[in-house]
Formats: structure tokens, C-alpha cells, sequence
């Protein structure tokens, strides 16, 4: 991956003998490509302005920039950072078919195994949840799951999954393996309590000491985040 942007980058550039801001993906991007040779420098830059601009915000500018690094490189690992990061710029806009598209078009490559892929897998899984597409989320997340066990992103994803198909004890046994892999992020359990409060005897009756599974997971959270 290319090198960070520095710290004291305003997001101006000079071009052509003036002041151009990075927000103006299509001139700026257009001026890499006519100046830089096809290759490793011409995709590193334009991934660097990607980085701040969606540090910053400027989402469309984001999209701008990747899209432009995916019609240059060959490279399905790069390409597949590319699909992931254009998905998370999407889904910062809660655009979440455009994010899920964007997913979607990484599944034209060879899949992998790597952190790549356990997240394309996992998000494909999150934008399908909030479009409603349960069964099809249980899928990815699933996949996620088994790419990598110690993460917490994708059980969340899939309790989450679950819950939107009825199957409640099958969610609230995600959402606490999630809590607990991960206690920092509070979703978890806030789901889990959701859940709990909607569907108490079903969740009870499968998982009798859910109360202090939740209190268990609430504890180690208290302790983390003092």
C-alpha cells in the first residue's frame, strides 16, 4: 500500500500553475494519469488522495480516485482493496446498495482468504442486513466466519442475521460470542439487549443463564474502556 499523506497536507495541489483541491477527483486524477507512467507511482498516488478524502469526508471524490485506480491495474489484489474500500465509502454516505454493488463486482475476481476477503465477505454480509436480505447475509457472514474465527465484526453481523429471520437464540449466541471477542464496541450487546428485550422466554429458554452471560460481557467491558 502507498506511503500515508502527511500530516500538514491542506489538500491543495498546484496544477497547471494554481491551487486545485483534491475534492476535484476528476482534474486531479486526470492530471496523475497524463503526468505518470501506467504503473506502481501513477495507482500509489491516486490511492494516497483516496485515503484523505475519505478521512475527510469527501466521499464522491474518494469514489472518484479508486475508480480510476481500478481502470489502470490488473493487479486482484489491488483491485479487491479497491472494491472494499469504494463499498466503505459508500456505505459512510449510507448508500448501501451502492456499497453492496461495489462488493458484489470484487466476487468477479478469484476470492482470497486474507483480511481483504474476510472483510468484502463480512460487509457484503452487513449491506444486505440493511437492505433487509437476511438469508442472503447469513451467507457472508458465515463465509466471514470461517476465514476467521478470532474476529468479532462478522458474528455481529450474523446475530444480526439471524434476529431478521426469527431465529433468536442462534442471534443472541452471536452477538455474545461477538461482545466478548471484542468487548470496546458497545453494538453487541446493545443488540443482545434488544433482542432480550423483544424475545426473552424464546432466548430464555435456549440460553437459561443469558442474564449473566450479558453481565459477563458488560463487566469485561467496564473494566477495558476505564
Amino acid at each position: 500500500m502507498p506511503r500515508k499523506t502527511t500530516e500538514d497536507f491542506d489538500g491543495s495541489i498546484k496544477l497547471d500553475g494554481e491551487r486545485v483541491h483534491v475534492s476535484d477527483g476528476e482534474r486531479v486524477s486526470q492530471d496523475i494519469l497524463k503526468r505518470l507512467p501506467r504503473g506502481k507511482d501513477q495507482w500509489n498516488l491516486l490511492w494516497q488522495l483516496a485515503a484523505y478524502c475519505r478521512k475527510e469526508g469527501l466521499l464522491d471524490a474518494c469514489c472518484t480516485y479508486i475508480r480510476k485506480i481500478l481502470a489502470v491495474v490488473d493487479d486482484s489484489s489491488v483491485r479487491a482493496d479497491c472494491f472494499l474500500v469504494l463499498g466503505q465509502a459508500y456505505e459512510a454516505g449510507n448508500d448501501y446498495l451502492g456499497a453492496l454493488r461495489s462488493y458484489e463486482e470484487a466476487f468477479t475476481l478469484d476470492p482470497g482468504k486474507n483480511n481483504t476477503w474476510y472483510f468484502l465477505h463480512n460487509n457484503r454480509g452487513f449491506c444486505l442486513n440493511q437492505l433487509g436480505r437476511y438469508d442472503e447475509a447469513e451467507i457472508f457472514c458465515r463465509r466471514a466466519i470461517e476465514m476467521n474465527e478470532s474476529r468479532y465484526n462478522a458474528y455481529k453481523n450474523l446475530g444480526v442475521a439471524l434476529q431478521g429471520q426469527g431465529k433468536s437464540p442462534e442471534a443472541a449466541s452471536c452477538f455474545i460470542r461477538a461482545a466478548l471477542i471484542f468487548p470496546p464496541d458497545p453494538r453487541s450487546i446493545e443488540h443482545l439487549e434488544e433482542l432480550i428485550r423483544e424475545h426473552r422466554e424464546d432466548v430464555k429458554r435456549a440460553i437459561p443463564d443469558i442474564e449473566e452471560k450479558i453481565a459477563v460481557a458488560t463487566e469485561i467491558r467496564k473494566k477495558i474502556m476505564q
